[in-house]
């Protein structure tokens, strides 16, 4: 949850929805973060035909664990040429945060 909070956080003080950008060459924590965000589908499925809500926990731990190793190292906001980008990868680990919490029965907080 707190990972959660801090993305929204980063998104509400940038005061802009991202827009075009160009990906160009990323940085080792953008790939994880952007590989374990790919691996959601597959995570859901696999809970869901084990009936294992567990496999969704664990995942939903290493995404935040990813997050803010990628929080720490890349800055964000007044970061020109990857600002758009960055806050759109942001926005994207909202959404499956926010799914997976949801999928385990957890509301979610803007801010805590």
């Amino acid at each position: 949850m707190y990972s959660y909070a801090r993305a929204s956080s980063i998104i509400k003080k940038a005061k802009k929805q991202p827009k075009n950008f160009e990906i160009g060459e990323l940085e080792e924590k953008e790939t994880s973060l952007a590989m374990k965000l790919s691996e959601f589908p597959g995570i859901v499925q696999s809970a869901y035909k084990s009936m294992n809500p567990s496999l969704i926990a664990n995942y939903s731990l290493q995404l935040s664990q990813i997050f803010n190793e990628f929080y720490h190292s890349c800055k964000v906001i007044g970061s020109e040429e990857k600002e758009n980008f960055r806050l759109a990868l942001i926005e994207s680990f909202r959404q499956v945060m926010k799914n997976a919490l949801w999928l385990l029965g957890i509301e979610t907080l803007e801010e805590m």
